[in-house]
C-alpha cells in the first residue's frame, strides 16, 4: 500500500510540473524510489553531490526536457551558502520535502491511533510493508491493533520463519530488522539478546520459552505455539526443537496445556491412570477433563503420535443402561448394535496404540473387563433364546432376489470394525446405507460360519462352498481378492464375491500387522464400495463369518482352566463327551453332530488354558464373536425410469443371427415422467459385441433389431450417467438352435 500513496502523491506533483524534487535530507526513501524505476514514463536521477547535480541538470534539460523526471536529493536544497543547479526545479517545479516517518504515520493512518512507534520503527514498518505478503491495508490495520509487535508482519508467522531458518530470515531483514526482532523475542524471555548474537542461539532459546509457556499453561506464547502445531510446513523444525527440550521436574503434569506436543507427558499420564486402574481407585474428574480436552487437540496427539487418548477416554466415560434393564434377547442386540459395541471398539484402538506398553495395556484390559462383564453376565443369562439365522445368508438374504450384487466378505470383522466403515460412507449423499445384525452359527470358527454363510455343508475349502453356492444362481458366480481386485475385471451384471485378508494368518505373523490391517482393510472397502456402485452394481454388501475378541499376551491368571479332563481343547470352547451342567464360567451345549457329543463355551472374553495361539480370539458366542454386521449400501435413490427387457426368454435362446431386443419402460408418476438415457450393450465372453445409447420415455417400448454371430454372450441395459445395471439376460452357445424356430422378432 505504501508504494502505491507514494506513486500516486508524486504523480500528483507531476500534473503541476514535469519536474519533481524530492528531498530525502535522511537518506531513507531509497526503497520507495526504487519501485518508480519501473515506471515507464517517470524518469528517475539521484543528486548527492556537486558532480551528479551537473550531470543530472545536463540530462535533464538535454535529453528529457518534455518527460517526467523525478530528482531524488539528499542535498540542502535551500541553502543560501551553496548553490545547486536542481535549485532551479525546486523554484520551478514540484517539491517532495517530508520525512519518510511522518509520512507513513499519515498515509497509514497510524497518527491517528494510539500506537506510537518510533522514527525507526515507522521506516522499518515501510520496508516490510512492501512485501508481498504484507502489501494490503490489512499489515497497517494489524500493527494499528498489535502496535511494534506487527512491524515486521503478523508476529506468530514470521517468529515461525525465524525458527525455521534463523539465519536465513535474519539476513531477509532490512536495516533495525534484526534488532527490532531480538527487542520483541526478548520480551519473552528474561533478557534481550545483543543484536550480534548468533540467530541459531536466540532461536533456541525462544522455541524453549515457548515449550515452558505451554507447560506453565501460559497464554503468552500460545498464539505462536498454536499457529507452529498447526503449520505442517514447520512441523519437523518444531521436532526437532522438541528433541532437545527435557520436561521439567516437579511440574502439575495434569494442568499442562491439552494440545501440547510432549510425548513424557503423555507417558506420565498414562503411568498414573494404569496405577489408579490397577489399585482399583476411582479416576478423579480433573483427570478425566484433561484427556476430553486432549482427546480432542487433534494436533497436539500427531506430534506425539499419541492416538489412544480418544479411545481411553471413550472406555473411561462409557455409561450405559444397566444391564439388568435389557428385557430380552431381541432388545439386547439392539442396545449392542447402538451402544455396547462401543467399548469393543475403543478396547481393540487401546490395544493397537498401546501393544508395547505392557502396564497400560493391562490397566486398560481390566477396566474394559470391568465394564464389560456384567453386559456379558446378562448375555448368557438371556442366550437360551439364541437363534442363528446365517445359515445359507448369501443367497437367501442376497442374491435370491436379485444376483446383480457384490459381497465383500471379511474375515473376522467384527460389528465395531464394520462402524467404521459406516462412519466413512455415512454422509455421502450419493449413498444409501442399511445396517443389520446377522446372528452367527457357532462355534464361531471360519470353516463352520463360512460353511453357514454360503448354505454348504461342512466344507474346509473355499472354492467348495463357492461351488455350492453357484449351484443355486442363474448368473455365474465371480470370485475376487479384496487387496488385488481390479474393478474393471468385474462384471457387474454377474454376483460377485471378494474376500478380504484371513486375519487369523496375520495374526500369527504378529498382533500389530493384524491390528493394523483393520486400518488398511476399512481403508479398502470404502473404496472398493464407491467403485463397485460406481461400476453399475445395485447394491454392495458386507458380511463376515464371525466376529472375535481381543486376547494379546494374556496373563495365565486371566485364563479360563479347562472344565472338562478329556476332550478337544481350542482357546475358545472345548468340545467333549464328558457331560457337566451349566457353571458361572462356561456355558454348555449338546452337539448335534460330529465325534462329541457336549461344546463348552467361556462365559467371558479370556481364552481357555490351550496350545493356541491368542490374539484376534474367536470360537466362542459373545456378542462379539458372534453378532456379526451386514451392511448394504446402495445408490441414493433418484427419479428414474424403470425399464426391462421384455424378452427375456427368448434371448436366452437365440436361434438365428437375426434377432430383436425389447425395451419398455414402466409407467411413471408425477415425479417419474423425465425421459432416461441408457445404454444398450451386448458382450459376447469379454468382447464388447455392441453398444448403443439410446433415451427412453415414461410407457415407451422401444425394439432394437440386429444380426449378430454370438458366442456365449450377456445383454445389459445400463443407466447413460451412473452405469447401473438396470436389467440383463445371458446366454450361451450350446443352447442355440437353427433356424429363427419361434423367436419373435416383431
Amino acid at each position: 500500500m505504501l508504494d502505491k500513496w507514494f506513486k500516486e502523491d508524486i504523480n500528483e506533483l507531476f500534473k503541476k510540473s514535469n519536474k519533481v524534487v524530492l528531498v530525502d535530507l535522511d537518506k531513507n526513501y531509497d526503497f520507495l524510489v526504487d519501485t518508480l524505476k519501473d515506471e515507464p514514463d517517470i524518469i528517475v536521477f539521484k543528486v548527492d553531490d556537486f558532480l551528479s547535480d551537473l550531470e543530472v541538470k545536463y540530462k535533464t534539460e538535454k535529453e528529457y526536457s518534455d518527460s517526467k523526471v523525478l530528482i531524488h536529493t539528499y542535498l540542502k536544497t535551500d541553502d543560501k551558502n551553496k548553490q545547486y543547479m536542481i535549485q532551479e526545479y525546486v523554484t520551478t517545479g514540484s517539491v517532495f520535502n517530508r520525512p519518510l516517518n511522518r509520512y507513513i504515520n499519515e498515509k497509514s493512518s497510524l497518527k491517528d491511533s494510539e500506537v506510537n512507534l518510533s522514527k525507526e520503527e515507522l521506516i522499518l514498518a515501510g520496508q516490510m510493508s512492501l512485501r508481498m505478503e504484507n502489501n494490503d491495508q490489512e499489515f497497517w490495520d494489524n500493527i494499528k491493533i498489535n502496535g511494534k509487535e506487527a512491524v515486521l508482519g503478523k508476529f506468530e508467522i514470521i517468529t515461525l520463519e525465524f525458527l525455521a531458518k534463523p539465519e536465513d530470515y535474519i539476513n531477509t531483514l532490512p536495516q533495525n530488522g534484526r534488532k527490532h526482532l531480538y527487542n520483541l523475542i526478548g520480551e519473552y524471555l528474561d533478557f534481550i539478546p545483543e543484536v550480534d548474537t548468533d540467530p541459531n542461539v536466540v532461536a533456541d532459546d525462544f522455541a524453549q520459552q515457548i515449550f515452558l509457556n505451554t507447560i506453565k499453561g501460559s497464554n503468552e506464547t500460545s498464539k505462536i505455539y498454536k499457529n507452529w502445531l498447526d503449520s505442517h510446513k514447520h512441523r519437523d523444525k518444531l521436532k526437532k526443537y522438541l528433541s532437545e527440550f527435557e520436561v521439567p521436574k516437579g511440574i502439575d503434569f495434569w494442568k499442562v496445556n491439552p494440545d501440547h506436543p510432549f510425548s513424557a507427558i503423555d507417558e506420565l499420564w498414562l503411568e498414573e491412570i494404569s496405577d489408579l486402574v490397577l489399585e482399583n481407585k476411582e479416576i478423579p474428574n480433573y483427570i478425566t477433563k484433561a484427556i476430553r480436552d486432549r482427546k480432542n487437540k487433534i494436533e497436539g496427539m500427531v506430534i506425539t503420535e499419541s492416538y489412544y487418548w480418544r479411545p481411553i477416554y471413550n472406555l473411561i466415560s462409557f455409561k450405559a443402561k444397566k444391564p439388568h434393564l435389557v428385557e430380552d434377547l431381541n432388545e439386547y442386540v439392539e442396545f449392542y448394535k447402538k451402544t455396547l459395541y462401543k467399548l469393543d471398539q475403543s478396547f481393540r484402538h487401546i490395544n493397537q496404540y498401546l501393544l508395547d506398553k505392557e502396564k497400560p495395556k493391562k490397566a486398560f484390559s481390566a477396566l474394559y473387563k470391568e465394564k464389560m462383564k456384567p453386559y456379558l453376565d446378562r448375555w448368557f443369562e438371556l442366550f437360551g433364546n439364541y437363534r442363528e439365522n446365517q445359515s445359507d445368508y448369501l443367497y437367501r438374504e442376497i442374491f435370491s432376489k436379485d444376483e446383480k450384487k457384490a459381497v465383500i466378505i471379511g474375515d473376522a470383522i467384527s460389528y465395531e470394525v464394520s462402524q467404521e466403515i459406516l462412519r466413512k460412507l455415512e454422509n455421502d449423499d450419493k449413498i444409501d446405507n442399511t445396517t443389520k445384525i446377522v446372528n452367527g452359527n457357532h462355534p464361531t470358527t471360519t470353516v463352520n460360519n463360512m460353511s453357514s454363510l454360503f448354505g454348504s455343508p461342512y466344507y474346509n475349502t473355499r472354492n467348495k462352498r463357492e461351488s455350492y453356492l453357484n449351484e443355486k444362481l442363474e448368473n455365474d458366480l465371480q470370485v475376487f481378492i479384496l487387496d488385488n481386485v481390479s474393478i474393471d475385471s468385474i462384471d457387474s451384471s454377474q454376483p460377485a464375491i471378494i474376500y478380504g485378508q484371513d486375519i487369523d494368518a496375520l495374526s500369527e505373523k504378529g498382533h500389530q500387522s493384524a491390528l493394523k490391517y483393520y486400518n488398511t482393510f476399512i481403508e479398502t472397502v470404502v473404496r472398493k464400495i464407491k467403485e463397485l456402485l460406481e461400476a453399475g452394481y445395485v447394491e454392495v454388501h458386507l458380511v463376515t463369518d464371525h466376529g472375535f475378541v481381543c486376547n494379546f499376551d494374556i496373563d495365565e491368571a486371566d485364563k479360563y482352566s479347562p472344565p472338562v479332563t478329556d476332550g478337544e481343547i481350542r482357546d475358545r470352547y472345548v468340545l467333549s463327551n464328558q457331560k457337566q451342567d451349566d457353571n458361572e464360567s462356561f456355558k454348555v451345549m449338546e452337539m448335534k453332530n460330529g465325534e462329541y457329543d457336549y461344546i463348552y463355551y467361556p462365559k467371558g472374553i479370556d481364552p481357555i488354558k490351550s496350545k493356541q495361539q491368542y490374539g484376534f480370539a474367536h470360537g466362542g458366542i459373545t456378542p462379539q464373536e458372534i453378532l456379526l454386521p451386514h451392511l448394504i449400501f446402495k445408490k441414493e435413490s433418484s427419479s428414474q425410469l424403470n425399464i426391462r427387457i421384455e424378452n427375456k426368454e427368448q434371448l436366452k435362446n437365440i436361434g438365428s443371427q437375426s434377432f430383436a431386443i425389447k425395451l419398455k419402460a414402466e409407467a411413471g408418476t408425477d415425479l417419474f415422467k423425465q425421459p432416461r438415457d441408457i445404454i444398450v450393450k451386448i458382450l459376447d465372453g469379454e468382447k464388447t459385441a455392441f453398444s448403443q445409447e439410446l433415451t427412453i420415455g415414461s410407457s415407451e417400448k422401444q425394439k432394437i433389431e440386429l444380426q449378430l454371430d454370438l458366442n456365449r454372450y450377456s445383454i445389459l441395459i445400463q443407466d447413460a450417467l451412473s452405469k447401473e445395471i438396470i436389467d440383463s439376460v445371458k446366454g450361451k452357445k450350446e443352447n442355440l438352435r437353427s433356424g429363427l424356430d419361434d423367436f419373435d422378432i416383431n
